[in-house]
C-alpha cells in the first residue's frame, strides 16, 4: 500500500515542479501540444518522469561500467532492469510493509 502512496506522491511532485517551471520559465520549460493542455501534460510527463527515474538510474550507473562494475548491452536491457526493479521493489513493500505493521 505504501509503494502505491509514495508513486503517487513522487508523480504529483513531479508533475507539480513541471507545471511551476513552466509557468516560471516559459521560453525554457514548454508544456502542452495541440492535443493536451498545460496541466494535462504536466501529469503526462510527470508520471513518465517517475517511471524512468529506475530506468535512466540503472543506464547511467552501467555507462559508468568501468567504476560501478554494472554493464548492460543497450538502453532496452536498463529499460527492462527499470521494470523489474520496480516490480521487485513493489512486492517488497508488500511484504515487508505488512511484516512492519505488526
Amino acid at each position: 500500500m505504501y509503494e502505491h502512496l509514495l508513486f503517487l506522491l513522487y508523480w504529483f511532485l513531479n508533475s507539480l515542479v513541471l507545471y511551476l517551471l513552466g509557468l516560471l520559465f516559459p521560453a525554457s520549460v514548454v508544456l502542452g501540444t495541440w492535443r493536451l493542455t498545460m496541466v494535462e501534460a504536466a501529469i503526462y510527463a510527470g508520471f513518465w518522469l517517475t517511471f524512468f527515474v529506475w530506468t535512466i538510474g540503472i543506464w547511467l550507473v552501467a555507462r559508468y561500467a568501468a567504476y560501478t562494475g554494472l554493464g548492460i548491452a543497450s538502453f532496452w536491457w536498463a529499460f527492462a532492469l527499470g521494470a523489474v526493479t520496480n516490480l521487485l521493489q513493489a512486492v517488497a513493500w508488500k511484504l515487508l510493509g505488512d511484516k512492519l505493521k505488526g
